[in-house]
């Protein structure tokens, strides 16, 4: 459940940052907007080397459905349910 929610939050911030006119959005680009938004929503800071790597770790094991990342701030998965338009 986590690898799909941190590949749906990048898939968003990917759209966000084309809109706003970034023709070619880098994963640091996209993982400091994830980042700013959780800081701003949630209070906690978690930093953009760390949703690279909970990037880089779901595209590794995508097509696994036995294997999931862990994320263990609740806060961060929190933060990525309201980035993506969840309650």
């Amino acid at each position: 459940m986590n690898k799909k929610l941190i590949l749906k939050a990048f898939e968003k911030a990917r759209t966000k940052k084309l809109s706003e006119g970034i023709k070619y959005p880098s994963q640091t680009d996209l993982s400091e907007e994830l980042s700013n938004y959780i800081d701003e929503i949630e209070g906690f800071k978690l930093g953009e080397r760390s949703f690279r790597d909970y990037l880089n770790e779901s595209k590794k094991i995508l097509e696994d459905d036995d294997n999931d990342i862990s994320i263990k701030q609740l806060k961060v998965i929190n933060g990525l349910c309201k980035y993506l338009g969840f309650d």
